[in-house]
C-alpha cells in the first residue's frame, strides 16, 4: 500500500516538475537570443 502511494506521488511530482520545466524553457528560449549567434559567441 505504501509502496503504491509513494509511486503515485513521484509520478505527480515528476509530471508536474515536466511541465515546469517545459515552460521555463519555453520562456528562456524567447528571451535568449537563437543558439547559432550563442554558439558563434562562445568560440574562441
Amino acid at each position: 500500500m505504501l509502496v503504491v502511494e509513494l509511486i503515485h506521488v513521484v509520478q505527480v511530482i515528476r509530471e508536474g516538475f515536466l511541465r515546469y520545466a517545459r515552460e521555463t524553457t519555453a520562456n528562456v528560449e524567447s528571451d535568449r537570443p537563437p543558439p547559432c549567434s550563442h554558439r558563434w559567441r562562445d568560440t574562441p
